[in-house]
């Protein structure tokens, strides 16, 4: 029994010096919203490019800094910077909804 623990202890010592040795988990990397926006446009085709887009069908393709995803001002934020203007669809379809559309 003393030599089976005296393994674990082992394996545990070894298992914890392999997980000192790997980089912090604050040394992840993460791309700013600004960057991870242009590159999903630039993959869009022109014609999805052009239409409008709410803040809620982008979230979910984008990586957070300290979640999985960013928040929605995050995004709008980012949106605003990257040239977007933000208006209300008041159309039956649309319901009220904040859309942004590129350019003004």
């Amino acid at each position: 029994m003393k030599g089976y623990i005296a393994q674990l202890n082992r394996m545990m010592e070894k298992a914890n010096a392999e997980k000192r040795s790997g980089p912090p988990p604050s040394a992840t990397t993460y791309t700013p919203l600004l960057i991870q926006l242009e590159r999903l446009f630039a993959t869009m085709p022109e014609n999805q490019r052009r239409r409008d887009f709410t803040v809620a069908e982008l979230i979910p393709r984008l990586k957070g800094e300290f979640r999985a995803h960013p928040s929605a001002a995050g995004v709008a934020a980012a949106l605003k910077q990257l040239g977007f203007t933000q208006r209300r669809d008041y159309s039956r379809a649309g319901g009220g909804v904040r859309v942004w559309r590129r350019g003004g």
